[in-house]
């Protein structure tokens, strides 16, 4: 769209989230799961237009080529995935644990702490640090 620069519509990654069970037959199934989420869902939005304008007619002889060429590069996905999984919530627990320690030792703040704010399986991100 205008205003969109190269990195907004070719690098930032789109997050997907769950799919229908069906979706994870085989990869095809996927990506036409992932597509049709992406470009009907009232919460991805954003990069609707560009999702059906760049995968919308994408054909299965596609994506099966798209798998031949890079599924000998499964296990790196797998690695980088089971190290992101692994490595979410230290992650999490740092910036949150940053921000408390912030408020902590700043002179205006009388009190920090950290809440909950919302049930984890919202989203991981479920607190909020407070300062007073």
């Amino acid at each position: 769209g205008e205003g969109d620069t190269p990195f907004d519509v070719s690098t930032n990654p789109v997050t997907i989230g769950s799919l229908n069970k069906r979706c994870y037959t085989s990869f095809n199934d996927y990506v036409r799961g992932a597509v049709q989420k992406l470009t009907t869902n009232k919460e991805y939005t954003k990069y609707s237009a560009i999702v059906q304008a760049k995968m919308g007619d994408v054909t299965d002889e596609e994506i099966a080529d798209y798998e031949a060429r890079f599924a000998s590069r499964g296990r790196e996905v797998s690695a980088v995935w089971s190290l992101m999984a692994f490595s979410a919530g230290i992650v999490e627990s740092l910036i949150v644990t940053d921000r408390w320690l912030f408020l902590e030792e700043a002179d205006v703040v009388k009190d920090a702490w950290v809440e909950t704010v919302f049930d984890y399986k919202q989203s991981p991100r479920n607190l909020v640090v407070v300062g007073i």
